[in-house]
């Protein structure tokens, strides 16, 4: 016995279909989509966006521009890993929050129970206490302890990962401005050298020179002066 073909549908089928496809064609609006975006999330702790409504923009910039000082990325390749880095460390400061935050508010919720349990309690025995109860009811902790192991590990990775950009691609450090260049000097020329005393500035005014009869030095032992042709009369020679 042959099989016979599928019906095709009729017209009116098909037109429903198409009527019930634009209904299911999902949201449009912007405030829709931003909220679509967040199905990933798993008890807030695995949002596709590093900053959730709750948290403040500007604590996420601090902490980005804080580890750009640091450690200073020198091309686009290197600002990326940089972006990791900062995202998965936000997310491993959020998780810690979370967690003392739930130890917080099973304390608060265990404190009449545990003050008829106990006459005198330390702040410490009060945190173990709520551990403990956390760990009995509840998979949360289990959960949150894997997520810090995993993002401890990532951020870890990424830092190897950025030194090692790092040493394959140093900074390219720019050259100096071009200086003008100076002849070099010959061995084999023969420099003359300048006469200090034509070097010596030229006065503004003439200084005149007069003769004087008194002599500018003096002999310790002058000669006997020369006779003179002229004599006195009498004169011995």
């Amino acid at each position: 016995m042959s099989e016979q073909p599928p019906r095709p549908p009729s017209d009116r089928k098909r037109e429903a279909g198409h009527i019930n496809g634009l209904k299911s064609a999902g949201t449009k609006t912007p405030e829709g989509l931003a909220a679509s975006s967040q199905n990933a999330r798993t008890l807030g702790l695995f949002a596709l966006r590093p900053i959730l409504s709750v948290e403040e923009v500007p604590h996420f910039d601090a902490l980005y521009a804080d580890w750009a000082l640091s450690l200073r990325p020198q091309n686009p390749i290197e600002r990326q890993t940089l972006q990791d880095i900062v995202e998965v460390h936000w997310e491993l400061r959020r998780l810690r929050d979370v967690e003392r935050a739930n130890i917080e508010m099973t304390i608060c919720l265990r404190r009449d129970t545990v003050d008829q349990q106990w006459d005198t309690i330390s702040p410490h025995g009060r945190v173990a206490d709520a551990m403990s109860h956390l760990a009995n009811t509840s998979k949360f902790p289990a959960q949150l302890n894997r997520q810090l192991a995993r993002l401890s590990r990532e951020q870890d990775r990424l830092i190897k990962l950025f030194h090692q950009l790092r040493r394959d691609c140093p900074p390219i450090v720019d050259p100096p401005p071009d200086q003008p260049q100076t002849p070099t000097d010959d061995p084999h020329e023969v420099k003359n050298e300048g006469n200090p005393i034509s070097e010596q500035p030229e006065a503004d005014t003439l200084t005149v020179l007069q003769w004087s009869a008194e002599p500018s030095c003096s002999l310790r032992n002058p000669p006997p002066p020369a006779p003179s042709r002229y004599m006195a009369a009498g004169a011995p020679i």
